[in-house]
């Protein structure tokens, strides 16, 4: 499920940046299969970060700010934030992010 998201985001799992480009509708359709699945976000989250923030190719500063991202989701949940809503808006940040490594 974490490979799904980080496919969807821009990010070969285990390697680092994908170079095959991603759309708001791969975005969404990796998110909602997380809704789906049961999975609660702030799990997913949790995988997320830990998925992405070792790979050493991923250049400092955009990991950075997907860090960032993930987050000020993460707080936005803890506030009451709609779990499927939070969730695309965080990985549509992080591909933001990453697209400009």
């Amino acid at each position: 499920m974490i490979d799904g998201l980080l496919r969807a985001v821009g990010v070969e799992p285990g390697e680092g940046l994908s170079p095959v480009a991603t759309t708001f509708e791969d975005v969404r359709a990796a998110v909602r299969q997380v809704g789906r699945d049961g999975w609660s976000a702030g799990q997913v989250l949790e995988q997320l970060h830990d998925a992405l923030i070792p790979l050493p190719t991923i250049p400092t500063i955009p990991k950075a700010n997907a860090a960032i991202a993930i987050a000020e989701c993460d707080k936005a949940l803890c506030e009451g934030g709609d779990e499927q809503l939070q969730l695309l808006e965080c990985c549509l940040r992080v591909k933001e992010a990453l697209a400009k490594a």
